[in-house]
């Protein structure tokens, strides 16, 4: 604020925790500001976009994100043009718009379609063994129990996760000159299954009620995180309303790794609903891992080249 100028109402209301500005209608800093910064989370290959969409992006930096196994190679596209690293990079070379560092990984809204088991089970038997752990064969079913049962023949079947891993091994292989990081490690237990789009007959225009368990959600963040201890790279850790399952994941990470894990692994927890103050400070306590923000996230890639 100027020296002299007093709040304007609208920014006392902002400051005093009322409605925020209309992020379409922002008034964003000048573009030679707007060049230091890096969207450090963002999820642009969700669109269609030509590359030369983002030649008049204004900022500094990107952290594309990958969700699904379709748009690995989307984000692996956009840094080859626009590696955080690479020689690609240098000014006389690179395109206009931001560098990007490559995010790789699996989202935890979408985890319920993955098994970790070898031969896949059964969709019957996967989705009501992450959607309904305790459900016992001689108790009555509930009404989402019966629900499952009519929205099974929509629902893909389950997907190895293996493989999975293994091209998650080599998108950071062969990602690391240009800049990497694995990303959307998962704990949420208020991921909500939605409509698949196979349902023909039945229109569904809202989320599913069924909420993938946390001990799917958690043998799934775990085998990324050992993904991102083998190669020594940087996670993005989505925790919503998880603060415990979260902090428990990163102590049995550091307890099995010690300093393969703590000194060379930043872990940025991002969305971070539940995460009070006072956690915050416990969970960099008791986890020994650096999670001091967004920006030193992406420098310490940059610096570290992985």
């Amino acid at each position: 604020m100027c020296a002299g100028q007093g709040p304007t109402p609208r920014n006392r209301g902002f400051a005093l925790g009322l409605e925020p500005p209309e992020w379409e209608n922002m008034s964003l800093p000048p573009a030679h500001i707007l060049s230091h910064l890096t969207d450090a989370h963002c999820h642009p290959t969700d669109l269609a976009h030509l590359q030369s969409t983002y030649d008049d992006v204004p900022l500094g930096g990107l952290g594309a994100m990958s969700t699904i196994p379709e748009d690995q190679e989307r984000v692996t596209e956009l840094s080859q043009h626009r590696g955080w690293l690479s020689s690609a990079s240098s000014s006389a070379s690179r395109p206009p718009g931001p560098k990007v560092v490559a995010c790789f990984g699996y989202h935890p809204w979408f985890v319920h379609r993955y098994t970790l088991l070898d031969p896949p089970p059964h969709k019957h038997e996967h989705y009501t063994s992450i959607f309904f752990p305790d459900q016992s064969v001689s108790s009555p079913p509930s009404k989402n129990f019966t629900l499952l049962q009519t929205l099974l023949p929509y629902l893909p079947d389950p997907i190895p996760f293996a493989p999975l891993l293994d091209r998650l091994r080599t998108d950071i292989t062969t990602s690391r000159d240009r800049g990497c990081l694995t990303m959307e490690k998962v704990v949420d237990p208020g991921g909500t299954a939605g409509d698949e789009g196979g349902a023909t007959e039945l229109e569904w225009k809202r989320l599913t009620p069924f909420k993938t368990s946390m001990a799917h959600q958690r043998m799934l963040v775990e085998k990324q995180l050992e993904v991102a201890i083998e190669f020594g790279v940087n996670v993005s850790f989505h925790s919503v309303a998880a603060p415990g399952p979260s902090l428990d994941v990163l102590i049995s990470m550091r307890n099995k790794h010690r300093g393969r894990f703590t000194n060379r692994v930043n872990v940025d927890i991002h969305s971070g609903g539940g995460w009070s103050g006072e956690f915050w400070a416990q969970a960099e306590r008791e986890s020994g891992v650096g999670s001091g923000g967004v920006d030193r996230e992406v420098q310490s890639v940059a610096g570290r080249g992985a």
